[in-house]
């Protein structure tokens, strides 16, 4: 994959794919809550993403500037471009609040903020060892140090207190929060007895696990939330459809995972057994050939006096596996045969 290329999709992903997210969510919780008959057509889609880019665009231009973010090429715009990928969830998440494009007293507010964050960011010396933390923050990324892998694992929470913070369907969010992270260990526990140990990583199974959590979290508020004030009143509000969703998925989520992992050597080992081997052949040594045997030429039989032609009877089944006269030849057997059928 070439340069462009790479470019390319680092731009669908990092500024693209927020944006659209956001405007989906927002077309599916617009349908879903009755103020829509049908999802947008795709021309309005994209014509509500034009509208968050040009938003996007001002923002990310008046942000570098009282930022001082300037590049020693001026033709250069990899600053701007990254800029603009942090800026793409901060205008999504805004839309998804708002659901419209960022105004510009919005966009006054962004700035405003990150100025913030710039004059907090002067309190601390930027060292390299600070930039090389803050690029390992990621999941995927490997950690420095256990201090490092303890931020990862709170990166990996943030979507759970998203959705607790969100929706906490009638409980206190800490003692909800409390109770939803002890479950998650407990899958964590069950997991790490599915798979060998070269295989097992914390951090990656705790994200993949809120993750699922989190999605079933929000999938069951936005069903509670599409219902009517009669049906709320009529039903219960609990989370056992969370619950519900979230058991069907970590069964998915283990089979894969052993799916993943059970190898023959795995297998094998998980079995406390070896595997078959094939039974030793012993060793053919090595034999003199010998010559090929050549048959002597059919003698021919002394001539005498033929009896009458009898007719032709079939042969029976066990003639054709007698063994010849003692003494004749080997062929002398098929010479009388074919005798026979000539006369």
């Amino acid at each position: 994959m070439n340069n462009n290329n790479k470019f390319l999709l680092q731009i669908f992903e990092k500024i693209g794919a927020p944006l659209f997210t956001s405007v989906n969510e927002v077309a599916v919780r617009t349908v879903m809550g009755g103020q829509a008959t049908a999802m947008p057509s795709t021309a309005d889609q994209a014509e509500t993403i034009a509208k968050l880019l040009t938003s996007h665009t001002k923002t990310s231009t008046a942000l570098s500037g009282k930022l001082g973010l300037e590049s020693k090429d001026p033709e250069a715009d990899d600053l701007q471009v990254s800029l603009a990928a942090v800026l793409s969830p901060v205008i999504a998440n805004m839309y998804q609040i708002v659901g419209q494009a960022p105004k510009d007293d919005d966009i006054e507010k962004i700035v405003s903020s990150f100025e913030t964050l710039g004059s907090f960011s002067n309190n601390f010396s930027s060292v390299h060892e600070g930039a090389e933390r803050l690029e390992t923050l990621p999941v995927s990324a490997q950690p420095q140090d256990q201090a490092q892998e303890t931020l990862q694992n709170i990166t990996s929470m943030v979507p759970l207190i998203n959705s607790v913070s969100a929706f906490p369907f009638g409980q206190a969010p800490e003692k909800l929060l409390r109770k939803i992270i002890q479950r998650i260990q407990s899958e964590i526990d069950a997991i790490k007895k599915e798979i060998p140990e070269k295989s097992y990583n914390y951090t990656g199974i705790l994200n993949a696990i809120v993750t699922i959590y989190s999605q079933c979290h929000f999938s069951e508020m936005a069903r509670i939330m599409a219902m009517t004030d009669k049906e709320r009143e009529t039903g219960a509000i609990t989370i056992d459809g969370v619950w519900t969703m979230f058991d069907q998925r970590m069964e998915l989520l283990k089979t894969l995972a052993r799916a993943m992992t059970n190898t023959p050597e795995t297998a094998t080992a998980q079995e406390g057994t070896t595997a078959p081997t094939a039974p030793t052949q012993p060793i053919a040594q090595e034999v003199p050939v010998a010559a090929p045997v050549t048959a002597p030429p059919p003698v021919a039989p002394p001539v005498t006096e033929q009896p009458p032609a009898q007719p032709v009877t079939q042969t029976p089944p066990h003639a054709e596996n007698a063994s010849p006269p003692e003494g004749s030849s080997p062929m002398s057997f098929f010479s009388a045969k074919k005798d026979t059928q000539e006369s």
